[in-house]
């Protein structure tokens, strides 16, 4: 507990035995919890059409994405992952009362159409939606386009979890 998302940690372990003899370091590893990236941090590389509001109480960050309610106005990430494979993809998001879809485009092809983002009650009330996604090893384009004239739904954050994803630079 009390680990920092985005930090590497280092571990060795040893054992002791009930007269409390030591044994010699293991080999060390090393572990890097999910990834989130806020708005205006590493790795957000903006909201085509939108603003960073801070509004509506309950966001993480320094606000929320709010993109402009039209087909096409997508919110924009990159990040880095060590290894090709399938990572999961968590958005936290408001969503008022109605349900707002999206479009997820890795690397500019659509890996998951029309994923659903359902009402959460109120625009102060967050919840999370995640999505397997294959990832390239190296650096990733992440796109959510809207998938209806309603626009995408307040976005806090992205979270890539698996071992090992740092934040990008945009391209």
């Amino acid at each position: 507990s009390g680990l920092v998302n985005g930090t590497t940690y280092y571990y060795v372990l040893t054992a002791v035995d009930i007269s409390s003899n030591e044994s010699v370091y293991s080999s060390e590893v090393s572990v890097t919890p999910s990834l989130i990236i806020q708005e205006n941090t590493a790795g957000y590389c903006g909201v085509d059409s939108g603003t960073i509001d801070s509004n509506h109480a309950g966001y993480t960050g320094t606000g929320f994405i709010n993109g402009d309610n039209v087909i096409g106005c997508g919110a924009n990430w990159s990040v880095s992952v060590p290894a090709a494979g399938t990572y999961w993809l968590t958005w936290r998001y408001a969503n008022g009362s109605s349900d707002r879809s999206a479009d997820v485009v890795i690397n500019g092809a659509a890996a998951v159409l029309a994923f659903s983002f359902p009402g959460t009650g109120a625009w102060t009330t967050w919840a999370e939606v995640s999505v397997d996604a294959t990832l390239n090893a190296g650096v990733n384009t992440i796109r959510l386009n809207p998938a209806t004239a309603g626009g995408l739904a307040n976005i806090d954050y992205l979270m890539v979890a698996a071992y090992g994803p740092e934040a990008a630079s945009c391209p």
